[in-house]
């Protein structure tokens, strides 16, 4: 029987397309994720759901009954897809991609497997992996421990950074222009698939002029006349507009699997007074629900007023929803199926408000492999303000490093070690530091794996020894030489994350400073003294021991 290849590789068929957002972005969304996983001693998450592959991957899989993923560890992000794919997968992914064949069933786990290492804590998407994907991953893993990781990071996709912003704000603008030609459409006599048709066609085109390295994949207009608009979600048909229709349309553009939704009542040539009515009545509750979305106002109370005013109105029995919903990633209704409490809205909330720093570590409990800092600076990211980051950064980790510019983040980077800095809204500046330290990491946590085995072997043998009169200290000693060793490696790494933390937040106290002090002029810069970069070493973050330990202080 002919064998087939498992894996395939389309690494290099093609170039990397343009990304949706900055890797400064893609990097935050990866390191908070691994934030959390440091803290709750998971190896490895396995997301399998749309909606967590395309936010923290970039990609946005086709499924045709083939499975994929995205595996996060602490060290690299690899999406998983099928070969029937080719090259694509690859391509759209911020990270790494292993593709399966499809020749035996269990190619998927295959896969996994290749990547997964010894992982024994998987986290995975308890609201979206099924049992029979569960048993059979189970399995696949016999003991690997898979706990829930759905909700958590759907807490870390809650507060939308600059760039989500300004990416769904210009996507309300698609919206908009698909709106408008729904109504250049409309009229007595056409049908609903032909209003609707337009105002995609419309969209698409508007969407492929303003993102021309996006995928144009499933935007759509609901259009809805006369009868079919007693529900929210009826299906567009082929039912002809008739004079006094109440006309319901709803835009969805999707760019990059985000979606944001326009949502309009119009009428056919004429409406009833009693339809007049209810219109403005209606157009009343909206302005007052704008009225009181302001910080601080929770989405119950709101929904509590708003009641009370079509219950004045003898009206609230024909409300069988609720008032309005999120935009994101892939649909308009995740957040409420994830389930998210309001304690986490708005502890998120607060940490915007107050712009508390989010610091932490990744790798495997007092092994660190990776340190990250993320602190909102009151300021825009000005030229001045960069050139001092840079400096400081320079200074702080004695490295050259180099300055790039992606027109949203601008990025200092010596090997893993990297700063940047975006706008953070239109007055204030996100400053983000991480590095991480793999091969270090693989060999303390090797050395302790070792050690332990060797205390464990050395306590057994001394057992034996001992009741055949041997000589038992020799063997025991041996095995605490080795397990000290592994632990002052651990020691080492700790040593290590501990001055980069110190580092993170000296550099991220100066950006603050110099926010709310006025820099030296020119003519003060140039008379102090400069660094010599040429003399300056490319710092290797990825196995270098802790040899840098500047700490400039002011």
């Amino acid at each position: 029987m002919t064998t087939r290849d498992r894996i395939q590789s389309f690494a290099g068929n093609g170039k990397k397309v343009a990304p949706t957002f900055s890797a400064a972005e893609m990097q935050r969304r990866l390191d908070a994720v691994r934030g959390y996983m440091a803290k709750n001693g998971i190896d490895s998450a396995l997301f399998t759901s749309y909606h967590n592959i395309n936010y923290y991957s970039d990609f946005l899989y086709c499924q045709f009954g083939r499975r994929y993923g995205f595996l996060v560890d602490h060290d690299k992000a690899t999406s998983i897809s099928a070969g029937i794919d080719g090259g694509q997968p690859w391509r759209r992914t911020f990270g790494e991609n292993v593709t399966y064949t499809d020749w035996q069933k269990d190619n998927y786990f295959h896969a996994i497997r290749q990547i997964v290492g010894a992982a024994k804590r998987i986290g995975i998407e308890f609201d979206h992996v099924n049992i029979d994907l569960l048993n059979l991953l189970k399995a696949e893993f016999p003991g690997v421990e898979f706990v829930d990781i759905a909700a958590p990071a759907m807490r870390l996709r809650m507060v939308k950074s600059a760039e989500e912003i300004a990416h769904i704000t210009e996507m309300a603008r698609i919206a908009d222009v698909g709106g408008a030609a729904c109504v250049e459409a409309t009229a007595v006599g056409v049908p609903e698939h032909e209003v609707a048709l337009h105002s995609t066609a419309t969209m698409v085109r508007e969407i492929a002029k303003t993102w021309p390295h996006a995928e144009l994949l499933d935007t759509w207009t609901w259009f809805q006349s006369g009868v079919n608009t007693d529900g929210a979600h009826n299906p567009v048909t082929s039912r002809k507009i008739e004079r006094g229709d109440i006309l319901s349309l709803n835009c969805f553009p999707m760019v990059a699997g985000y979606y944001v939704a326009l949502e309009r009542t119009l009428f056919a040539e004429d409406a009833s007074d009693e339809h007049i009515r209810l219109w403005e009545f209606n157009c009343k509750v909206h302005d007052r629900g704008k009225e009181l979305l302001v910080p601080g106002k929770k989405c119950s109370e709101i929904a509590a007023e708003l009641n009370e005013m079509y219950a004045a109105e003898n009206l609230l029995q024909y409300r069988s929803f609720g008032y309005g919903h999120s935009f994101g990633v892939l649909c308009h209704y995740y957040g409420r199926e994830a389930g998210l409490d309001p304690e986490h809205v708005e502890a998120a909330a607060r940490a915007v408000a107050t712009g508390e720093p989010e610091t932490g570590r990744t790798g495997l409990g007092p092994l660190p492999s990776g340190v990250f800092r993320t602190e909102v600076l009151p300021g825009p990211p000005t030229e001045v303000l960069w050139d001092h980051v840079v400096a400081d950064a320079r200074r702080t980790f004695s490295a050259r490093g180099k300055v790039s510019d992606t027109g949203r983040a601008r990025e200092w980077r010596n090997g893993n070690l990297r700063v940047t800095l975006e706008a953070e809204g239109a007055d204030a500046s996100r400053l983000s530091l991480q590095t991480r330290r793999q091969e270090r990491a693989r060999m303390s946590i090797g050395a302790g794996v070792v050690g332990v085995f060797a205390l464990l072997s050395a306590i057994v043998g001394s057992i034996d020894l001992l009741a055949d009169g041997g000589d038992m200290w020799s063997v025991l000693l041996l095995g605490l030489g080795m397990l000290l060793g592994a632990l002052g490696l651990g020691a080492e790494q700790r040593r290590w994350a501990t001055l980069r933390e110190e580092q993170f937040a000296d550099v991220a106290r100066r950006a603050a400073e110099a926010v709310e002090t006025p820099l030296p002029d020119a003519r003060q810069r140039e008379a102090s003294p400069r660094l010599d970069l040429d003399a300056l070493p490319d710092l290797d973050e990825s196995s270098d021991p802790v040899s840098s330990r500047s700490r400039t202080r002011s």
